[in-house]
């Protein structure tokens, strides 16, 4: 990716990619897609930080790290992954919609969809109530501790 450090939009998706790398130079990338690889980490992204949509369902990830500087990050995909836990999202002030589902498979989720549906008035199938993660996190960090 060296090469192309005007790069805007990439799909990576279906690679079988391990690991995040390579994206140094991409400092104008606004839209990554990552899913369905072998992700295991958050890592590599630190120069992205025009990155505004970023795809990762489908992958091994287990924590939600890594994400520290990307602050225009306004859509975030981590559905079917290994996480259990919805921590280090606070600082994302500029993410508008999250999408979680198939990984947090415990009834505290259940809890939580349920406080979304009765605050929200509604639950999108993809959990797009990013404004209820990021502006009560004190609830979710009493549901999901």
């Amino acid at each position: 990716m060296d090469q192309l450090p005007s790069l805007q939009i990439l799909n990576l998706g279906y690679n079988e990619i391990e690991t995040i790398a390579g994206l140094d130079r991409c400092i104008y990338l606004r839209e990554l897609d990552l899913s369905y690889n072998c992700i295991e980490r958050l890592e590599g992204l630190d120069r992205c930080q025009h990155l505004r949509v970023l795809d990762l369902s489908s992958n091994l990830i287990s924590q939600i790290r890594g994400l520290d500087e990307l602050s225009q990050l306004e859509q975030l995909s981590l559905q079917d992954n290994r996480i259990s836990r919805l921590d280090n999202l606070a600082h994302l002030e500029a993410l508008v919609e999250l999408c979680v589902a198939f990984c947090l498979r415990t009834c505290l989720f259940c809890c939580l969809l349920v406080v979304a549906w009765f605050l929200c008035g509604c639950v999108a199938w993809c959990m797009a109530v990013a404004t209820l993660l990021l502006r009560c996190t004190r609830l979710l960090s009493n549901l999901l501790l």
